[in-house]
């Protein structure tokens, strides 16, 4: 062969060889996640990941040449494109002080410990004493929603509480909880339960925490909610530092969403009034929700459900200590899906006492908002339902996605 044709072979193979490299090199990196990403003013962002952590907020890729940077305490919420599980019927379900909930199955005793098996995180394991409630696994639909409306009828005593299988009640205290079931001191002597004989516990402690500023709540398709105090975010994989103490790695595509809390967004559910008063039509009473209907079912307008929110019922006002620190209110709201044809609410909100808002007539089958109402440098809150054409014959109502924005 020619010499030169020979080089000449060589240098075309070389150019083949080299002109598969790049390919070959990206099939080797992992693809960003697609995210669509909520911010305080109001802003919905659709781009891919690049970073998120606590220090440095987020960076997204949008299109081919832009990159944008978004502050921590400008961040609402970050969706990935991944669609929820649902919770399988033998998960355990465990609620802890700062609202966490975490679904999977007991795992070996520890001390004072409950050590719980998930399928985003492996094992975690959580102190006994921020525990608040406890669904032991294995129950049919109508088990569990009968055990989950025991937990929310149950006032917190000095004693865990435990809901048996036959309907039955006893109190003392849970000292431990494994696979194979449950120990309870009651009256000086240990009482062993298997799994299957609890529907429910309700125990002592009800303190709530509150995470360290900012803070990540992380919803996972098959775990629950998780509630992160550091967090990195690069490519497919999130480090996290959990409350009580634990650290995990999760990969991304377990995560449904992201919320940022502890930036200049404030969930007004998350904040105690100053003052309460429901005035009844006849002699029943009710009082307020957090992120739950008046009934404590799912906060559902128009067949839309939200997460955030406060329940009431006709005639109700809320009100709220601002202290002079927030720039702007923003809230929709509407008559609860729960409810009924027949609910009719007149919906004022003051400021300082001063009436910003008003609507008469508000029905069943309408979401209304959202509303942003400045507040800057205001002292006070109150949110009204009134009673509207028919008494408060069906009006449960829910006030959603109410936040202050500092």
């Amino acid at each position: 062969m020619n010499k030169s044709l020979k080089h000449l072979g060589l240098l075309s193979a070389m150019l083949i060889a080299n002109a598969w490299l790049p390919s070959l090199r990206a099939s080797e990196i992992e693809p960003l996640q697609n995210i669509v990403v909520t911010t305080v003013d109001g802003q919905v962002h659709t781009g891919q990941l690049i970073k998120l952590s606590n220090s440095d907020g987020i960076t997204i890729q949008i299109g081919l040449d832009k990159q944008l940077h978004i502050a921590t305490e400008d961040l609402i919420n970050i969706s990935t494109s991944f669609d929820q599980q649902k919770t399988r019927r033998r998960d355990a379900i465990i609620k802890t002080s700062n609202l966490d909930h975490i679904y999977g199955q007991f795992a070996e005793p520890g001390e004072d410990v409950v050590v719980i098996e998930t399928a985003d995180l492996g094992k975690v394991s959580v102190p006994l004493d921020r525990v608040v409630e406890i669904l032991p696994g294995g129950q049919d639909k109508l088990s569990h929603q009968r055990a989950k409306a025991w937990l929310h009828r149950m006032l917190p005593s000095g004693e865990d509480v435990a809901l048996l299988a036959n309907g039955d009640t006893i109190r003392g205290f849970l000292i431990g909880v494994s696979a194979e079931g449950f120990v309870f001191e009651s009256n000086e002597n240990e009482l062993k339960l298997s799994i299957a004989q609890v529907r429910a516990i309700k125990l002592s402690s009800q303190r709530q925490e509150k995470p360290v500023t900012p803070h990540f709540i992380l919803r996972l398709g098959n775990s629950g909610r998780i509630t992160a105090e550091n967090l990195l975010w690069e490519t497919n994989i999130i480090k996290a530092h959990l409350q009580f103490d634990v650290d995990a790695q999760i990969e991304s595509e377990r995560v449904i969403n992201l919320e940022v809390g502890g930036g200049r967004w404030q969930w007004l559910s998350d904040l105690e009034p100053i003052s309460y008063q429901h005035t009844p039509m006849m002699s029943l009473d009710w009082h307020y929700t957090t992120d739950v209907n008046i009934v404590g079912g799912p906060m559902t307008i128009s067949l839309e459900t939200h997460e955030h929110g406060i329940g009431v019922h006709s005639r109700s006002v809320l009100k709220y200590d601002l202290k002079g620190i927030y720039q702007e209110f923003v809230t929709s709201f509407g008559i609860d899906d729960n409810s009924g044809p027949l609910a009719d609410v007149h919906v004022i909100i003051l400021v300082d006492g001063t009436r910003r808002f008003e609507k008469e007539n508000v029905r069943q089958g309408t979401l209304h908002g959202p509303l942003r109402i400045n507040i800057e440098n205001a002292k006070t809150l109150e949110l009204i339902v009134d009673f509207g054409l028919r008494g408060d014959i069906q009006d449960r109502f829910n006030w959603v996605e109410a936040a202050l924005i500092r």
